[in-house]
């Protein structure tokens, strides 16, 4: 019995100790498992639970559609053409390998590329961004389960080069980079929004019942003081001369004299801002406000004004020109002819420098300083762009003995494109020097005018008596003198003509800046063109030879666009006591008229109107404007060739077209 006795005593305690290491290891258990509690729901609390919204909370951004740049008539320099992020829920495929086949033969990647998306344990991935429509109906219409497509808008400008140094561009994120789209870009990118759903924990949409959408605010608009039609002339003829004349770049401008608009501006080599990536940085600069040098005998202007405004000089009185040289302080300034006696506005119509040099010596050196400082020269314009040169003028203190001479003729000074224009337009408009207008006014998304840029005088350059006899003195220099080739029948041109050459390594070289400077109607000036030409590859590198025409050229078009501008009769008389010059004074006399070319728009019928948006309308026949207009109601992407109306267009009309596709215009022009 106490043999049995001790045994059931064994048997006990080795039961309680069984129970104690089990209690043990339950209260440990339990007290993991409070702690873990603890700190899941006290201390580490806001972790879990963002981890937790991570989880069953999905955000997607609504990309605000960004703000529209147009000219001063209300076209649209840019674009949004809609497109479509495509984007999966990988819990909700139900066939990944099947999905990923139809993504891999709509985008042309590999099958495993897109089925490594479809099988990650996210619950949201992108397909493909930034997805025209044409392409994204193909995933679209199929109305897969766990495919959600977010339309957006990519920017996209209609006219590729033109104004693109203006305008400039944006990123793949509509971001500005250049340009107006980079100095505006807050204005015109608005205020993005997003819509926020939940998925169940095996990643299911219930986005219908648990959603939010906060709705994207639009960008404002910025109407410009260009004309697109004008920047299309320049742009070409630039573009022409560029080629033609194997010039390293050509920069032309075209403003308003009267209130300082700029109609147009660019240079050549230029480049297509939906393509920006294949084109040099240098391409994108713009140079009329970026690129300084040394104007030559287009500064001229300066010592021309100094003798009126200070009474020195009338027309008729005479300058002995040194037969073609003249030295000063040991150096020898030529005249690219030799000339004896001329008068003081003979001595600009053959840009003589030693004539102009003398009469800067006798202004002094203070008023040709004072007048080249009223001009605007030294200083920015005050334009709204970014990226502006001061330009070079040095102080007074700081001129040599030869600076009076040099600076006379416009060397020793550089200057941007935009500061001569704006300075030959305050001659042009009666002696005010204007700051010049890029931005007429911005326009928020609810219409409200965030900015209205008014005229603005910066000074009186001279009394409007100068400005008379400098408007005769440069008719002169077209009619008579080294303007000849702007010459327009028709049409009373004035300008000045300018060659100078190139400093490479502090020395002047063989190479040279041609330049003309010219407005027109010269009793009302409408227009003032400047055209500057880098070193042409031409025998004669003057500008009156290779600038001029080109001026004549942009006029002439401009002509063609508004018959209004033409006038009959004789203009003011010209002096001619230079006998060599006379040859060309008889054409004056029997002025023909310049025949213009214009493009009716043609009516829009009922018929017309009722074409549904999904079919191609017929622009043929219709101006350039009038097409684009047609073409951008229906949200279709236009790209032309040449210039007039349009002889052809692809795809023809009546075809059945998606929102977005690209139409392809062929434009002639009639025959003058």
């Amino acid at each position: 019995m106490k043999r049995k006795s001790r045994t059931s005593s064994v048997n006990s305690s080795k039961v309680n100790v069984r129970l104690a290491v089990l209690s043990v290891i339950v209260l440990a258990g339990w007290l993991l498992i409070m702690s873990k509690l603890f700190w899941l729901q006290v201390v580490n609390h806001e972790n879990v639970q963002l981890a937790r919204n991570s989880l069953y909370n999905q955000e997607i951004t609504l990309e605000a559609e960004r703000g529209i740049i147009r000219d001063r008539n209300g076209a649209p320099l840019t674009m949004n053409l809609p497109h479509y992020d495509l984007g999966a829920h990988p819990p909700v495929i139900e066939n990944p390998e099947l999905m990923a086949k139809l993504f891999s033969e709509t985008f042309g990647k590999s099958s495993s590329y897109y089925l490594e998306k479809l099988l990650t344990d996210k619950n949201f991935v992108w397909m493909e961004r930034k997805v025209s429509p044409a392409k994204s109906l193909a995933i679209i219409q199929r109305d897969f389960k766990g495919i959600s497509a977010i339309k957006q808008n990519k920017r996209y400008y209609p006219y590729d080069e033109i104004a693109a140094q203006i305008i400039g561009f944006t990123d793949i994120d509509n971001r500005g980079i250049e340009g107006l789209e980079k100095t505006y870009d807050e204005f015109l990118s608005g205020a993005d929004g997003h819509k926020s759903f939940k998925v169940d924990g095996k990643g299911r949409d219930l986005s219908g019942l648990l959603s939010h959408t906060v709705e994207p605010i639009p960008g404002g608009d910025l109407i410009l003081t260009i004309d697109r039609e004008y920047q299309i002339i320049l742009q070409e003829e630039i573009e022409s001369a560029y080629r033609s004349k194997k010039a390293e770049n050509v920069i032309g401008i075209i403003i308003q004299p009267l209130t300082g608009d700029v109609l147009a501006m660019g240079s050549a080599p230029g480049f297509n801002p939906n393509k920006y990536t294949k084109y040099p940085v240098a391409n994108y600069k713009n140079r009329t406000i970026t690129d300084i040098y040394e104007p030559g005998s287009t500064f001229k202007l300066v010592t021309a004004t100094a003798a009126i405004e200070n009474n020195l000089y009338s027309e008729s009185d005479l300058i002995f020109c040194e037969n073609g040289k003249i030295d000063v302080s040991n150096v020898t300034i030529s005249d690219h002819r030799p000339y004896g006696w001329l008068t003081f506005n003979q001595v600009f119509y053959n840009s003589s420098n030693v004539g102009v040099i003398k009469i800067a010596q006798n202004a002094g050196r203070e008023n040709i300083y004072k007048t080249a400082r009223g001009f605007g020269f030294g200083n920015k314009t005050g334009i709204s762009l970014d990226g502006e040169s001061n330009g070079v003028l040095r102080g007074l203190k700081k001129w040599s003995s030869l600076s009076l001479a040099e600076i006379a003729i416009g060397y020793e000074v550089s200057v941007t494109p935009l500061q001569l224009a704006m300075a030959y337009a305050a001659a042009a408009n009666g002696g005010y020097l204007l700051r010049p207008r890029i931005i007429s006014s911005a326009i928020s998304s609810d219409g409200t005018v965030e900015f209205s840029d008014d005229v603005k005088v910066i000074r009186r350059v001279m009394s409007p008596e100068t400005s008379d006899r400098l408007r005769d003195l440069f008719l002169g220099v077209v009619k008579v003198g080294t303007g000849k080739k702007a010459f327009m029948r028709g049409f009373r041109v004035a300008g000045k003509s300018g060659t100078s050459q190139k400093i490479k390594d502090g020395k002047h070289s063989n190479e040279y800046y041609a330049s003309f400077v010219a407005f027109f109607p010269a009793d009302k000036p409408e227009f003032l063109c400047l055209i500057i030409v880098d070193n042409p590859k031409t025998r004669n590198p003057y500008g009156g030879k290779v600038a001029a025409p080109i001026v004549k050229r942009i006029f002439t078009r401009i002509a063609n666009a508004n018959p209004q501008l033409f006038v009959s009769g004789t203009s003011t008389k010209i002096e001619r006591s230079n006998s060599a010059l006379r040859k060309n004074v008889n054409r004056e006399s029997s002025l023909l008229s310049l025949q213009t070319v214009r493009y009716i728009e043609p009516k829009q019928t009922s018929q017309d109107e009722a074409i549904p948006d999904n079919i191609m309308p017929n622009v043929k026949g219709m101006s350039l404007r009038y097409a684009l207009k047609i073409l951008g109601e229906r949200n279709l992407n236009p790209k032309f060739s040449g210039g007039g109306i349009v002889k052809r267009q692809k795809p023809s009309a009546g075809e059945r077209v998606v929102s977005g596709s690209e139409v392809l215009l062929t434009m002639e022009t009639g025959s003058e």
